[in-house]
């Protein structure tokens, strides 16, 4: 058997009321694995590594209790693993985090997270649209002559993407110029929508930028 280290297995161990009970030495070093390579703060890494934990037991449960397909491939595999974990959490990791989380590059990374979108994003859309509102940076472009415009940057592909799928839930994706290399999309101050006017940043749920 090759040798472990105290970090690389967590002891669970099921208590008659149902509870976890989690390595504390394992916690620790999770906890700090975070702050030190994903910058996190302390409670915010605890908040995390507790979610992984649960989320591997609701995962877990759903694997054996489940009456739908099992995810078979790498990617769709990790991608419903993440669902729980963010559930558990109430936001969405950041793709940052999940390259941690895994131990994946960043290509691996944006690919499960994408996955996780286009998979669940119905039971998640409140998570995902905050992680959206929170990485997004709102800018006035446009002028009066061409037509008065707000450019919205991300810094990561999954909250842009979320970005584009509420635009295009919302029907306003044809009115929005996106450039997905640069995580910028473009869109009008004001849209027109089955023969409404339509503040594009409200319907985002965006504050205009001071």
């Amino acid at each position: 058997m090759p040798c472990r280290g105290p970090w690389q297995a967590a002891k669970l161990e099921v208590e008659t009321d149902g509870a976890v009970k989690v390595d504390p030495v394992a916690h620790a070093h999770a906890v700090d694995r975070l702050m030190t390579l994903g910058g996190l703060s302390p409670d915010r890494a605890a908040a995390l590594v507790d979610a992984i934990v649960d989320g591997a037991v609701d995962h877990a449960f759903e694997l054996i209790n489940g009456s739908g397909p099992v995810p078979t491939s790498m990617s769709t595999s990790k991608a419903d693993q993440l669902r729980w974990i963010c559930e558990r959490l109430g936001r969405l990791v950041t793709q940052r985090e999940v390259e941690i989380l895994f131990r994946i590059t960043p290509t691996s990374a944006r690919t499960i997270l994408n996955t996780m979108l286009a998979t669940y994003e119905e039971g998640l859309h409140e998570q995902f649209l905050a992680r959206m509102r929170d990485d997004a940076t709102v800018l006035p472009s446009g002028t009066e002559d061409a037509g008065l415009t707000w450019t919205l940057r991300f810094t990561e592909a999954s909250t842009y993407e979320a970005a584009l799928s509420e635009l295009a839930r919302l029907d306003l994706l044809r009115q929005s110029d996106a450039q997905a290399s640069h995580h910028r999309m473009t869109v009008p101050r004001v849209a027109t929508v089955g023969g409404r006017k339509v503040g594009v940043l409200a319907a985002l749920g965006l504050p205009e930028p001071a």
